[in-house]
């Protein structure tokens, strides 16, 4: 029985032998090839959407991580919809293609150049023309590799910020009156809708706020001085729409014989989440308007009938506030015009 159990014990070491062996084998080549491991960063990553599309060159920096393999070519891809101009690639390196088909532009080390290693990292511009309104869509992706071995690509988000007008009617008043602004926000070129308006009137000076209304359908939040107008689905701003917000106010007095401009912060989200802010201005004149006369060189001056002596009347001013001119006549008789 001794005899027969011999053979499958040598053959049960062996098994093990070979095992433990591969074991071995396995563990040094895992720890000294880790894969391709970097971190990478985008400049900026915050846009203003515009129309026609906007030529703005990003920087991104690639580092590599701690431990990885020697980086020696990028993969770099814009978001869809923008428009790719140029590329420039670090010292040492080079652009190898642009595939328009997947937006991606490949960087190669050249002979003699520097790969990335753990630490260590490289700055590459790509120039693209921004298409507006894809907010949070606008994602870049970068991947790098190692002898033709391909890491995990990163995304890198861009926000871009709805493109839009903002206009005031009036913007230009005398103090402490009471009438109604309009404000007109128009969304430019966005693909995406504005449902989000955001406006801050002026409180300083004695201004003060008696009503508002928004477009029809939108809600609003009020916290002095803010108002938050948003729209439902439905009624949100469009491309190439408008809409009017209305505020009554008592324009403020300023300090006498000044002008002063106040401040009217708008801020518009557009349906992905971005924003942007535009701040109109209403300037309160209360300055005197000037007035000029022109009188006649001589002292007294006697005409007939039917005969006039003209004055030269001057009178400057931006807001029209209708300043009252009177001449006083030698016989006591007095007449005044409204200018």
């Amino acid at each position: 029985m001794k005899g027969k159990n011999k053979p499958i014990s040598l053959m049960f070491i062996s098994l093990l032998v070979l095992s433990t062996l591969l074991t071995i084998a396995y563990v040094p080549h895992a720890a000294s090839n880790p894969g391709v491991l970097f971190d990478a960063k985008i400049s900026p990553n915050v846009v203003s959407g515009v129309y026609p599309p906007a030529l703005t060159k990003f920087t991104i920096n690639v580092t590599g991580s701690t431990g990885t393999d020697s980086i020696d070519k990028d993969n770099i891809t814009h978001p869809l919809g923008w428009i790719y101009v140029s590329a420039q690639a670090p010292a040492g390196w080079t652009i190898l293609t642009y595939n328009s088909t997947i937006r991606t532009v490949t960087f190669s080390k050249e002979d003699g150049g520097e790969v990335i290693t753990g630490g260590t990292w490289k700055l590459i511009n790509i120039t693209v023309k921004v298409a507006s309104g894809f907010g949070v869509t606008s994602s870049w992706s970068v991947n790098c590799a190692s002898d033709a071995t391909w890491g995990t690509p990163e995304t890198l988000t861009v926000y871009v910020t709805p493109w839009f007008d903002a206009i005031i009617t009036p913007n230009l008043k005398k103090a402490g009156e009471t009438l109604w602004f309009e404000v007109k926000v128009k969304n430019n070129a966005s693909e995406s809708s504005i449902n989000i308006v955001e406006i801050t009137y002026p409180d300083t000076d004695g201004w003060q706020i008696l009503d508002y209304t928004g477009p029809t359908g939108w809600t609003y939040t009020y916290t002095p001085p803010t108002i938050t107008f948003t729209a439902p689905g439905g009624y949100e701003i469009a491309k190439g729409s408008y809409a009017i917000f209305k505020f009554k106010m008592i324009t403020g007095t300023p300090p006498p014989n000044s002008t002063e401009v106040y401040d009217w912060p708008i801020t518009c989200t557009n349906t992905l989440g971005t924003a942007a802010e535009i701040t109109p201005i209403v300037t309160i004149d209360s300055t005197k308007p000037t007035i000029t006369v022109e009188a006649p060189t001589v002292y007294w001056y006697s005409v007939g009938p039917r005969n006039y002596i003209w004055l030269n009347i001057t009178v400057h001013d931006d807001i029209k506030m209708e300043p009252k001119v009177t001449l006083n006549e030698r016989d006591a008789r007095s007449t005044a015009q409204r200018i």
